[in-house]
């Protein structure tokens, strides 16, 4: 699986309830997801990349060196279901895309 330098939303948040978030894609699927994986979620504006991605994540649920580095294993998995659920992109896919047209 290829995961993507500087992912991208393309989903809406469209509710929140006792810790889980609702997130849906352009389909109108939606998919419930925790804390960790909405921030990771929130941080995909297809200007940052991935070890930025870790970063601010792992400072705002203040997570410690050993969870931090939990978080860099899981990351790529999450990327790459989060592009599988059609939640994210990347401007690469999109530049790709374009010039085909």
């Amino acid at each position: 699986m290829k995961v993507l330098a500087k992912p991208k939303k393309k989903s809406r948040l469209t509710d929140y309830v006792e810790g889980k978030y609702s997130l849906t894609n352009e389909e109108g699927t939606a998919f419930i997801v925790g804390e960790v994986i909405f921030n990771i979620w929130v941080e995909c504006d297809g200007h940052t990349e991935i070890s930025e991605i870790i970063a601010n994540t792992a400072k705002i649920l203040r997570l410690d060196q050993e969870k931090t580095e939990e978080l860099k294993k899981a990351v790529p998995d999450i990327i790459n279901q989060l592009v599988d659920k059609g939640l994210i992109t990347s401007d690469l896919e999109t530049e790709k895309i374009a010039h085909i047209h």
